[in-house]
């Protein structure tokens, strides 16, 4: 899943404008909207304070533990066969 993807999903859920995550974040509305919409990439500070808003991990913010859950690694694919 990639991070405009997650951005979305996570303020959906947590019901917030995206208005008012961009009050939080001190920047501009369509600042932020431009990173849902993948048009821009959010700055390492502003990933933090979003990881810290929504209580989850920088890895699991920009898609990266989606995929671990998916997948198995390859030490687990050697001792299947």
């Amino acid at each position: 899943m990639e991070l405009k993807d997650v951005l979305r999903k996570l303020r959906l859920h947590y019901r917030y404008y995206q208005r008012e995550l961009a009050e939080y974040l001190e920047i501009d509305r369509s600042t932020y909207a431009y990173y849902e919409s993948g048009k821009a990439t959010p700055p390492l500070d502003t990933l933090l304070q979003l990881s810290d808003l929504y209580g989850v991990t920088l890895d699991f913010l920009v898609g990266r533990e989606w995929a671990v859950l998916g997948s198995c690694t390859k030490r687990e694919k050697q001792e299947g066969e």
